[in-house]
């Protein structure tokens, strides 16, 4: 298998090569950049063109263009959608290389920083099929945000449980295992390819140059684990000047708002950390380098007297170092060619909890022995090359190696290598209206090494999977108000020489009907198999366990999308108001279920949960969103994020029976017995209802913000908890803490800081503001308040 999979790398690479080695000089070259007239950021996909001649390019995703044309007088065009024409005389005489610069005015209101920066299917938010929601590194900044989740959890529709993103009520509780919504980062996947899990704390927080949040099945373009949708990182590159950023911070966590609650000893627990980035244009050379400390001795002690670990506050806790670069290499001998290497590192000592030790006194130390210590190292290796035709078309092949090796306690090792390779070829073809064909292909092969996933506890064993697949999606516009988009995916997988392909396919269209509105319409299929994880994983943690299930296969669903997005400007105020209804239906579904799984003659050392195939589902919704940013007078600014999402996560076949234990022959695995509560057969482990607000004003220099999020009270759970929620079993206080926790919660940020000189600024941030004792899942509490000094640097 391994020999197939560099036959096809060396296959692409040299067709890459042949193609770009066939690319002709010329004796003069003009070359610039193309950006927006009124936010001045660059336009990618404009289309150079010569009046006089066939010649043509288009700018890249930097705007950045370059054009070679013999001497002589030319009638230079610049031309894109949504923007007006620009039409420039040059005269090629004695000058061998000419700067022209082009500025585009837009002919529809756009937001500034609202573009999708997906590299993969380029277009404007407002003309895109799905619900988009994009975050810029302002809000990063002023939130002193150190991991990814925190800042996406900040988007409407969105719930971080537990390090797992759920999107409108897709997934449930899964251990973080499995995710349904891809994690990439420019555009290649970040998630543990033997676990499909996020690692949330390596993606580079320092380089962020905007992150875009894509909601419904995106299967058909960025894969299987894109069930529900897709978050993409995308990172910074150097802009025209020197850029340099830094900051250091410090915090402390609060006493929790029951004294008798508190865990630790002496003074209370200290955060610390500092991040840099630099980025800078070298001739050719374009060179990002970043880096980040932080050390968090975390809020979670260990049980009481436990003569393992005697240390008070350990239980839960993370230190890491991270360094990252990125480099990109302008050819000078070939025309519109770049390559280059990007990376990024880290070692990082951690511990994580699995359930509380109790919901009374102990609701902040773990259970005993439910927690696992770690010792990281992990790093990505991006070797890319691309090359952008003078026919309005260009190839792409990107790849990424990233290693991860976990020693841990309790039987929970692991070591996994991805090869992940991707070719795509994207030209626009104007005599057919400037059709967008966007086609490539991918390879993603693991090998897991490890204890954890090897099916039995404590026993190392090798697992392998590989993903293959062919895609292609067409775009068209029509009478500069209708978009049309068709898509269709090939995928293919074999997991432990359990292999399945299928195709799925998306369809979508989005109107202008206004001058500022735009409806969409859309549907997806999605295609989602079982990780290495969910197939294999065999751990025990305090006499509770997860254990394996080979037979598992894999999921199907499709979703539907109904929208309409309205822009609108008040003066230097411009902002978008988004409404949608959504469907998906699954089959086959994929879920954690917690039940007696053991052997052993005493049921409550048998607890644990399995993935199992279980009946059909439905999630049936609605969201509102507003998204605002821009300046209402002159030295007030004003960012507002905020939004709405009910939804309606539905077993179809709660009578279904989905699972017979040769063990336990008497004992039904269905919806209704299995489920703690059944009114309206509401599936386990969800949210129904979720609200986000965030909000900044800034005057001259001082900016105030702050934050509140809604989560509805998560209204079924595995029986199993409730039925040994009691002494000599399993007794965590889930049923009495459930029955006086179950109006949701409300929990408040807010920062204030200044922009003292020309670069520095100063910051106070207080999360969890009314210190607030929550839980979002279940037999798991969350931080109490927090305090953070943050002084940022910026040129």
């Amino acid at each position: 298998m391994i020999k197939k999979y560099n036959k096809i790398s060396f296959l692409l690479f040299t067709l890459l090569l042949a193609i770009v080695l066939s690319a002709k000089s010329q004796s003069h070259t003009i070359k610039g950049r193309v950006t927006d007239k009124e936010t001045k950021k660059p336009i990618p996909f404009v289309n150079i063109g010569i009046k006089e001649d066939l010649i043509g390019t288009v700018s890249d995703m930097d705007g950045m263009y370059s054009l070679q044309l013999k001497k002589g007088d030319y009638t230079l065009i610049f031309s894109s959608i949504e923007y007006e024409k620009v039409t420039m005389k040059i005269s090629l005489n004695k000058e061998k290389i000419i700067t022209i610069n082009a500025e585009l005015k837009s002919t529809v209101h756009n937001i500034e920083g609202v573009e999708i920066a997906s590299k993969k299917f380029d277009q404007k938010i407002e003309e895109s099929v799905n619900t988009v929601d994009v975050l810029k590194p302002k809000l990063i900044e002023s939130k002193n945000t150190q991991s990814i989740d925190k800042i996406v959890d900040q988007v409407p529709g969105v719930a971080i449980v537990d390090n797992e993103p759920q999107f409108r009520g897709g997934s449930g509780y899964s251990s973080g295992l499995g995710s349904r919504v891809m994690i990439m980062i420019d555009d290649m996947p970040l998630l543990r390819a033997d676990a499909q899990r996020p690692v949330w704390d390596f993606m580079p927080v320092e380089l962020v140059e905007q992150i875009d949040i894509i909601k419904g099945a995106s299967s058909v373009l960025f894969g299987s684990s894109a069930l529900n949708g897709a978050i993409n990182v995308r990172t910074k590159y150097p802009k025209v000047e020197p850029e340099t950023n830094a900051e250091i911070h410090t915090g402390i966590y609060n006493t929790p708002k029951d004294k008798y609650k508190k865990v630790w000893e002496g003074f209370n627990p200290i955060t610390y950390g500092f991040s840099f980035s630099h980025a800078r244009m070298i001739k050719n050379f374009d060179l990002v380098l970043g880096g980040n400390f932080s050390s968090d001795p975390g809020f979670i002690a260990t049980p009481p007297h436990d003569p393992l670990n005697p240390s008070v506050n350990n239980a839960e806790f993370n230190r890491q170092l991270r360094l990252n670069f990125n480099t990109r290499f302008r050819s000078k001998k070939i025309e519109n060619l770049t390559y280059g290497i990007n990376g990024n590192f880290m070692i990082d000592k951690n511990a994580q909890t699995y359930i509380w030790y109790d919901a009374d006194t102990n609701i902040y130390r773990s259970y005993p022995d439910a927690y696992t210590n770690f010792s990281d190292l992990l790093f990505y290796i991006d070797p890319y090359i691309k090359y952008y035709t003078g026919k309005s078309a260009s190839h792409d092949f990107r790849n990424r190696i990233f290693y991860t090796n976990s020693d841990a306690t309790n039987n929970q090792s692991s070591r996994a290598i991805m090869y992940y390779d991707e070719y795509q070829f994207k030209k626009k073809f104007k005599k057919l209206g400037n059709l967008l064909l966007t086609t490539g292909v991918m390879n993603l092969y693991c090998t897991s090494y490890s204890e954890i996933f090897s099916g039995i506890v404590g026993v190392e064993g090798l697992k392998c999977s590989e993903n293959a697949a062919a895609y292609l999606q067409l775009e068209k516009k029509f009478f500069n108000r209708l978009s049309i988009l068709l898509g269709a995916r090939y995928e293919y997988y074999n997991i432990d020489k359990y292999e399945k392909g299928k195709p799925i396919f998306r369809a979508g269209v989005n109107y202008r009907l206004l001058q500022a509105t735009f409806v969409r319409a859309s549907y997806g299929e999605g295609f989602r198999f079982p990780s290495i994880g969910e197939r294999y994983i065999a751990t025990t943690a305090g006499n509770f366990g997860i254990y394996p299930n080979p037979q598992l296969e894999y999921e199907t669903s499709q979703s539907y999308e109904l929208g309409i997005k309205q822009l609108f400007k008040i003066k230097k105020f411009v902002g978008m108001i988004d409404l949608s209804g959504f469907l998906q239906n699954y089959q086959n579904y994929i879920e954690f279920n917690a039940a007696i799984w053991g052997t052993s003659q005493y049921p409550q050392n048998n607890l644990g949960y399995k993935f199992l195939n279980t009946a059909d589902a439905r999630v049936l919704g609605a969201e509102i969103s507003v998204l605002g940013d821009g300046e209402l007078a002159k030295g007030v600014t004003l960012t507002i994020l905020a939004g709405y999402t009910y939804s309606l996560p539905q077993c179809t076949e709660p009578h279904k029976v989905y699972y017979y234990d040769k063990l336990q022959p008497k004992v039904i695995f269905n919806y209704i017995e299995t489920s703690t509560d059944t009114t309206n057969y509401i599936l386990k482990y969800r949210m129904q209802h979720l609200a986000k607000f965030d909000i900044e004003l800034g005057i001259k220099k001082i900016f105030i913000g702050f934050t509140a999020n809604y989560y509805s009270f998560m209204q079924n759970m595995d029986n199993l908890f409730y039925d040994f929620d009691r002494p000599g079993y399993f007794p965590t206080g889930i049923v009495k803490y459930r029955k006086t926790h179950d109006m949701g919660d409300v929990v408040m940020d807010a920062r204030a800081g200044i922009n003292a000189w020309s670069h520095f600024k100063f910051s106070l941030i207080i999360n969890n503001i009314l210190n607030t004792e929550y839980s979002l899942r279940p037999c798991k509490i969350e931080s109490p308040r927090t305090f953070t000094i943050q002084v940022s640097y910026k040129t």
